[in-house]
């Protein structure tokens, strides 16, 4: 199972300088922002850890689920940008641009959640990620194919 996993993250994360790094909280009750929660510095602030708990590759439609492993990505902002890298290997990333970090609304559409979104087009392949302070969630669209791959992973520590 975990070669399933790492031969997907393999390919999602193809031609990519991968690693993360992201924050517990990313709006606080008192409506501070990532900007303001990390003083517009330049230095990355761990966001937390988020376990991989489940991979869906979805071709022309059709969802397969693949094999979850034991992925640990770790994330970090400096509150433009978002890095994601597995854990123990945090000087290999992924890189983000934020583009929302106001909050995510819930599936009902009513409750305003923590959150940010930030996106990457690099070599072809756009990359979406939302980090949330329970969940992460990554898709990738390349854009020569119909096939999307998406990885949802559950925090488990700041």
């Amino acid at each position: 199972m975990r070669n399933n996993l790492v031969s997907l993250l393999g390919i999602l994360f193809l031609g990519w300088n991968f690693g993360l790094r992201a924050e517990d909280s990313l709006v606080e009750p008192d409506g501070l922002g990532v900007n303001e929660l990390l003083g517009g510095s330049s230095g990355y602030k761990e966001l937390g850890k988020y376990r991989v708990s489940s991979s869906t590759l979805v071709r022309l439609g059709k969802a397969t689920e693949l094999a979850k492993g034991e992925m640990v990505f770790r994330v970090f902002s400096d509150g433009v940008d978002v890095r994601i890298s597995p854990e123990g290997n945090e000087e290999s990333f992924l890189s983000f641009q934020i583009f929302r970090d106001s909050g995510i609304y819930d599936e009902s559409g009513e409750n305003l959640l923590p959150g940010l979104t930030a996106f990457s087009d690099q070599g072809g392949v756009i990359r979406h990620v939302v980090v949330e302070p329970r969940m992460l969630t990554l898709t990738k669209f390349p854009t020569s194919s119909s096939n999307q791959e998406i990885i949802y992973a559950i925090r488990v520590s700041p």
